[in-house]
């Protein structure tokens, strides 16, 4: 959850709203929703300073992490 990540990184809601250009309220929505863009997600990780990645993971035991607004291909191996 985003609260939780938030609150790990030592951020508050009022920071993390700075950081996003929007209001503390809408960070408060944000926290509270169980849907959000991946988009919307990497843009949060960003403004506390991390990246975003997405994992794949295969039964055949294959994982390829996507990097989210990476590189040409957004795939590392």
């Amino acid at each position: 959850r985003i609260a939780g990540l938030r609150k790990e990184r030592g951020v508050t809601q009022e920071r993390l709203a700075e950081a996003l250009d929007v209001r503390q309220a809408t960070v408060s929505k944000l926290e509270h929703r169980n849907d959000v863009l991946v988009s919307t997600l990497r843009d949060v990780v960003q403004s506390m300073g991390g990246e975003l990645r997405i994992v794949a993971c295969f039964p055949d035991g294959m994982e390829r992490t996507l990097q989210i607004g990476g590189d040409s291909d957004g795939l590392e191996k």
